[in-house]
């Protein structure tokens, strides 16, 4: 399931897997040939997207409303 996908409001393209969230095609991957971040927790997430915001990418306020959301309902 994704929080967001590239498109006109998004540079970013995160994404729930069965083991945490992935950061597909991330411009802030460690290599060119890594094609996506893996994260675990939901605050890695965050902390990973303020460090895409603070780079100028666009990153849907919906996406992370819902993480600071979850946060607070205290899912995993």
């Amino acid at each position: 399931m994704s929080y967001c996908r590239f498109g006109d409001d998004s540079d970013v393209y995160l994404m729930r897997t069965g083991s945490g969230w992935w950061c597909c095609g991330c411009a802030l991957a460690d290599t060119p040939k890594q094609l996506e971040v893996s994260l675990k927790t939901r605050q890695q997430v965050l902390d990973h997207l303020d460090k895409h915001i603070l780079r100028g990418s666009k990153v849907p306020q919906h996406a992370v409303d819902r993480l600071h959301r979850e946060i607070e309902e205290g899912k995993d």
